[in-house]
């Protein structure tokens, strides 16, 4: 599932950091450079898609938490899939809650004894999901002007390598 989430996000040039499970704290602190050196300390939101169970759910908390203990500033997590809105809109498939979860007791007191994994979306709609909280997040105006600016130059480019390509060959007949 990481590579469908990274796939349909790159394609609006949206850097993803898959992980499974709890993210290490090389990770996180990587995450937190990109937010305050490659962002520029724009506002960010981190999109956060994982299991609707006791360690899923507290992730988003953690990541947001340790984000900020690196450094990070003006940033949101955002949890995106899974909710219980979605399990219950879709009829996802619940499993037991895993009692050895440290986090178990907290998560069956709000939630119940109901876990679900991302697996259970299916991969259509985790691609839509996806594509919608990107643009939903994006400003489409810069990004539509980006995307034709990017096809004009490629179109020069091509012209260019066409251009070249008849003057080598003009040359290479100029040889006999």
């Amino acid at each position: 599932l990481s590579r469908l989430v990274s796939r349909e996000a790159n394609r609006f040039s949206v850097r993803t950091f898959p992980t499974r499970g709890y993210p290490s704290f090389s990770f996180v602190q990587e995450m937190s450079r990109y937010i305050t050196n490659q962002l520029g300390g724009k506002p960010t939101v981190v999109l956060y898609f994982g299991d609707f169970d006791p360690s899923g759910v507290d992730i988003e908390r953690d990541l947001s938490a340790r984000l900020e203990k690196y450094g990070a500033k003006d940033f949101t997590v955002q949890r995106i899939a899974l909710t219980d809105d979605q399990i219950k809109k879709y009829s996802l498939p619940p499993m037991p809650v895993k009692r050895s979860d440290a986090r178990a007791d907290s998560f069956l007191e709000e939630h119940g004894d109901r876990a679900v994994e991302l697996d259970a979306l299916d991969p259509n709609l985790l691609q839509t999901t996806v594509r919608k909280a990107v643009v939903k997040n994006i400003n489409m105006r810069k990004w539509n002007a980006r995307v034709r600016k990017t096809e004009e130059l490629q179109m020069w480019i091509r012209d260019k390598l066409d251009d070249m390509e008849k003057a080598l060959d003009s040359e290479i007949d100029g040889l006999g």
